[in-house]
């Protein structure tokens, strides 16, 4: 492997050229938080690791935007840690101040009222947006950027990827981190086993729309505020974040206004699904119109943006935490192990971990 063009954290827009003479040993599809982490306990192991991804970013849903020269996260919120290794990795990043210890979220009940809701264990979340997080897993990990992997099938002894574009890769084996609607795409060119398609089948995933705006108002004086039980909000509200609750007190040499404040809303389930196709323009009024019910300045933004989701939270996870085809061909996720969205990254991570432990064993 070519280790100049090996992308880190410091260089996060390599995208090296890939030859398969001799194939590849593992490739992986998909560089969301499971997928890294597969890749770099199977490299750290002394296995040769590819990792393809459609897009620029690393992480998948643990996504961030810049707006006014600030991050924003407009995925997922924070980390909590169920794993012990997590947790062990979350203890790293803290002792190098990369992280942000966050306060308890609170819930809105039916007189509006803000109840609090202890958080146990605690949230984190990145100082410098939580697509830190890819960056940090896929440190020295050779990812291809930028490269839709269409369809996959099977070559000899190994397996064949073919890109949507370009030649065919070739691996002995694959780790497939998709959606588990998309992984079955991935691979109708070939019948999966019974079992392995009805359990890819039973994965269902909720929608989500994702509003990120930025005000000239003082801070709320909560960080998450759950809406989705709301008798009057929750069929358009799930969860509001305060973003710049995450971030350090802005230099004096930032261009944004020191008092801004940045609330990221997402969608209760049922309004994505309804209006997941209209004109976001649209679907943001009517969501900061909801927000605007809590209290009237979060109707009116200096800016926002919109980022719709179709696989934001799992709603029906596969039990395990891996799921196997063959002793070559592993899928993982998200949605391998729980249901529950504020652990959603701690199960990725544990089962991106997974399958590597079962490939080298």
């Amino acid at each position: 492997m070519d280790k100049t063009n090996t992308p880190t954290a410091n260089n996060p827009t390599s995208n090296p050229t890939l030859t398969d003479n001799p194939p590849i040993d593992v490739a992986v599809i998909g560089a969301g938080v499971a997928g890294l982490s597969a890749a770099r306990d199977l490299q750290a192991a002394g296995r040769e690791v590819v990792v393809f991804d459609k897009s620029r970013g690393l992480g998948g849903r643990v996504a961030t935007r810049r707006y006014h020269d600030r991050p924003v996260d407009h995925g997922a919120p924070h980390l909590r840690a169920r794993d012990e290794r997590f947790a062990e990795e979350i203890a790293g990043w803290l002792e190098h101040d990369l992280l942000r210890a966050l306060p308890d979220t609170h819930r809105l009940d039916a007189d509006f009222k803000m109840v609090a809701e202890r958080l146990e264990p605690p949230a984190y979340a990145f100082k410098d947006g939580m697509n830190t997080l890819g960056k940090l897993l896929a440190d020295g990990v050779h990812v291809v950027r930028d490269t839709t992997i269409a369809r996959l099938r099977p070559a000899g002894e190994g397996w064949g990827l073919e890109p949507a574009s370009g030649p065919t890769r070739y691996a002995r084996h694959v780790v497939v981190n998709l959606p588990a609607e998309q992984a079955l795409a991935l691979c109708d060119s070939f019948k999966l086993g019974h079992n392995t398609a009805i359990a890819l089948k039973n994965v269902r995933f909720d929608r989500c729309f994702s509003v990120m705006a930025g005000y000239d108002a003082p801070a709320p004086g909560w960080y998450g505020l759950r809406c989705d039980d709301h008798p009057t909000l929750g069929d358009r509200l799930g969860v509001l974040y305060h973003d710049s609750a995450k971030r350090p007190d802005p230099s004096p040499t930032e261009t944004v206004k020191a008092v801004e404040t940045v609330v990221v809303i997402h969608s209760s389930p049922q309004f994505a699904v309804k209006h997941y196709d209209d004109n976001r323009d649209d679907v943001a009024a009517t969501l900061l119109g909801a927000a605007a019910e809590i209290a009237p300045w979060l109707g009116s933004p200096r800016w926002f943006g919109v980022q719709r989701w179709r696989y934001a939270r799992v709603r029906s996870a596969y039990p395990e935490r891996y799921l196997a085809h063959r002793p070559n061909l592993h899928f993982c996720g998200d949605w391998c192990g729980g249901t529950d969205p504020d652990y959603g990254v701690d199960a990725a991570y544990v089962s991106g971990r997974a399958v590597a432990t079962a490939l080298l064993g």
